[in-house]
């Protein structure tokens, strides 16, 4: 993803009321084979607005109520997103 392209998705998110989200990345969709070799520097191919859940501080993802918490957020996604998988 280009630096122009970033900012035209991330400015159509704040359009849509995005704009104070955290940004958050998906680990697991960023993969190279030669990352063993010190490839670290991965290609964005995704930027998606989503609502994840929160975990809270014993582990579970929910409260002692029951409630399960959200967290409106930017996620910056790899090559290797299987949107089924979300």
């Amino acid at each position: 993803m280009t630096a122009i392209r970033l900012r035209n998705e991330l400015n159509k998110l704040i359009a849509k009321g995005w704009g104070r989200s955290k940004v958050c990345v998906n680990k697991p969709t960023f993969a190279h084979n030669c990352e063993g070799d010190g490839c670290v520097i991965l290609d964005v191919e995704q930027v998606i607005p989503q609502r994840v859940i929160q975990m809270q501080e014993d582990g579970s993802s929910t409260d002692d109520k029951g409630m399960e918490h959200y967290r409106k957020c930017v996620v910056i996604v790899g090559d290797r997103y299987d949107p089924e998988s979300h």
